[in-house]
């Protein structure tokens, strides 16, 4: 049996960004981008046909007419047996094939900047939203559809497709010099399942060195940094399980 699988992937990104030319909020940047991506696998298995395979199984009972029979022991090979002919070996065996494609796009525009000073710095802020269109589909060959093959366990042909919608805000709140707290929370929206889905974050960064002194803290401990995070995710199913073709 012969088994050929190949895997091709292709991935486009473009984005710019830039300054926000305002005198409320000087320091702040602009970003927009996109993606664009489609990845191909291929499949190609030789396997017999079970129908086919049985009825030539069942044309060696007649001793005078083996034509249509198949020798399935090596005693076709070494002469000793009854020689199977090309036209019966080619009608025992197909090739299971598959052809699977993804296709992603996704679109993101945000900003970043900051709002007012704070004992530690300045109060770090980043909005933004994102889509993503995913598609997915499936195509296999009549055969493996038709569950005929012996060994290969075929499928059906698929196709599924959905739109996550996403924003997005952060927050980082340096209290005071050392000490650091990031906050956010993302929200997703997933057409194929219809939920909406917030996921909170938190952390907390906590430098000792930055608190106490360089100068009073040995030089190996200087970098030393503690933290701590929680937060809340949602796992979304995959596509074709959200949306079987």
């Amino acid at each position: 049996q012969n088994t050929v699988i190949g895997d091709d992937t292709f991935r486009v990104v473009a984005g710019a960004r830039g300054d926000i030319p305002s005198d409320v909020i000087k320091d702040w940047d602009w970003e927009i981008s996109g993606s664009w991506g489609v990845s191909r696998y291929t499949s190609f298995v030789s396997d017999t046909l079970r129908e086919p395979l049985t009825r030539a199984l069942n044309s060696c009972s007649d001793p005078n007419d083996l034509s249509g029979c198949y020798n399935p022991f090596f005693s076709a090979i070494d002469g000793t047996g009854t020689p199977n002919s090309q036209k019966v070996v080619d009608s025992i065996y197909g090739t299971a094939t598959t052809v699977s494609e993804h296709f992603l796009q996704t679109y993101h525009a945000g900003m970043s900047g900051s709002l007012f000073e704070l004992p530690g710095g300045p109060l770090g802020a980043a909005v933004g939203a994102e889509l993503r269109h995913e598609r997915r589909q499936t195509q296999t060959d009549h055969d493996s559809t038709e569950q005929r093959f012996t060994f290969f366990l075929g499928s059906t042909d698929a196709n599924a497709s959905r739109d996550i919608l996403s924003g997005y805000a952060e927050l980082r709140w340096p209290f005071w010099t050392g000490i650091e707290l990031q906050t956010a929370v993302r929200v997703e929206r997933y057409t194929d399942i219809g939920r909406t889905t917030p996921s909170p974050f938190a952390g907390l960064s906590v430098t000792p060195a930055k608190i106490i002194g360089p100068e009073k803290v040995p030089a190996a401990l200087r970098r030393l940094s503690l933290t701590g995070q929680v937060t809340s995710a949602f796992r979304a199913p995959t596509l074709y399980q959200a949306n079987p073709g």
